[in-house]
């Protein structure tokens, strides 16, 4: 099977996509899906490592960078899919993301080569997310996201309180609740320095809604 997917960007210094999208496409390789990945490029950004580069193929697309608007877009990135859908002879377009240029890009395409498509939101289309800076949200849910959603053949949530707010969204789609997997590194026992020593481990970016307070406030409760 030939897959298509398409990230907004894999700069090391972004969040989880960065870094669950490359393990993805590596792991589906191995199972024997082509796999080419797409994703914009910033001039000297680095980009996060595969763990089987040789069996996925990346494909940069240079992008320029508007600050005010915190996102990226590139002229080219609708060209350059459209060529690799009728190139690569893609049966199934995996979009990482939402309310971006490149994902809605990589949603027309997928329509109009008539390919299905997946979405997976990575936490963008919560409730939370909808109503941080409403306007834009809003507006580009009218203008183009809300089609893009429904029109989707699957959305992949990766949790079921995520699925639960799709529907709350509007959604009447497919969904399918598929946990992150996560490579584990080799477990190595901790040195017990005293026992009143305890140690919590949060495992995120830091950001008031990954809710890295909360977990202050339940250390503080348990002390």
């Amino acid at each position: 099977m030939e897959t298509l997917a398409v990230v907004a960007g894999l700069s090391k210094l972004g969040g989880g996509t960065s870094y669950s999208v490359p393990s993805w496409s590596s792991v589906l390789a191995k199972q024997g899906i082509r796999r080419t990945l797409v994703t914009l490029r910033r001039k000297g950004e680095e980009l996060s490592e595969f763990s089987s580069p040789d069996q996925v193929e990346l494909i940069t697309v240079p992008a320029y960078q508007f600050p005010w608007l915190n996102l990226q877009w590139s002229p080219s990135i609708t060209r350059i899919l459209s060529r690799l859908c009728v190139e690569k002879r893609v049966e199934i377009l995996h979009n990482h993301g939402a309310w971006l240029p490149v994902n809605h890009s990589a949603a027309e395409v997928a329509r109009r080569f008539k390919i299905p498509y997946i979405i997976t939101p990575h936490g963008m289309l919560t409730l939370w997310c909808f109503n941080n800076k409403p306007f834009r949200k809003r507006l580009a849910w009218w203008t183009y996201q809300k089609k893009d959603v429904a029109m989707a053949r699957v959305i992949h949530a990766t949790a079921q309180g995520e699925a639960d707010e799709l529907r709350q969204l509007g959604f009447r789609g497919q969904t399918a609740v598929i946990p992150n997997g996560l490579n584990l590194p080799d477990w190595r026992e901790r040195i017990q320095v005293t026992k009143e020593l305890k140690t919590a481990l949060f495992v995120s970016r830091i950001h008031f809604k990954k809710g890295l307070l909360n977990l202050v406030e339940i250390g503080r409760a348990h002390v």
